[in-house]
């Protein structure tokens, strides 16, 4: 007696994965939104044709949509992190200072 397997590949439940992966790595460099949003819809895609019997790897699929919404939410976090630094009145300060570390020190030894 033959067990009975799902129909299809797991193309997308990959594809999801390796997207998920890549935007988590990236999102430190706030580019991990733009992998995170792709990972998320081709989960969702590869989770409802598991679902429906037409494709295996919903572990990798979901996975995949999982590894995709905490990118989009790290790059995220990152970014309001980045402009909050950068409004602040160190953030300013160290602008204004440039190069100079003697004026970057007194920046940060003034905003303690």
């Amino acid at each position: 007696m033959a067990v009975p397997t799902a129909a299809g590949s797991a193309g997308l439940g990959i594809l999801a994965l390796l997207l998920g992966i890549a935007g988590l790595l990236l999102s430190c460099f706030f580019s991990g939104f733009y992998l995170g949003i792709p990972a998320l819809i081709v989960g969702v895609i590869g989770v409802r044709l598991v679902a429906d019997g037409r494709a295996r790897g919903r572990g990798m699929a979901l996975t995949g949509v999982i590894l995709g919404a905490c990118a989009v939410l790290v790059s995220t976090g990152a970014l309001i992190a980045a402009i909050a630094l950068w409004n602040s009145p160190m953030g300013k300060c160290a602008l204004n200072a440039g190069d100079n570390s003697r004026k970057v020190h007194q920046c940060v030894s003034q905003n303690r």
